[in-house]
């Protein structure tokens, strides 16, 4: 497999928000790469992608959305 290594800076600033933002810096088998973690998925596979508090599920011919993005979460099943 692959070999990832990731690196997080110690000095963590807020947006005008108030939120802290930590991007780490990353190497994939050695060698440094630039990634938008801002579109990067949390989690990815062929069956799953968790994306801006949204859980996709589809395997089987069935899909399950799992939608946190608003105030309660909402789930519907295709």
């Amino acid at each position: 497999g692959d070999e990832l290594r990731f690196r997080y800076d110690t000095d963590y600033s807020e947006d005008a928000e108030g939120h802290i933002k930590i991007v780490p810096d990353l190497w994939i088998n050695g060698r440094r790469r630039e990634v938008d973690f801002d579109n990067w998925p949390l989690a990815e596979s062929p069956v799953m992608t968790l994306k801006d508090g949204i859980l996709r599920i589809d395997q089987g011919g069935e899909r399950v959305v799992a939608d946190w993005s608003g105030e309660l979460p909402r789930v519907k099943r295709r």
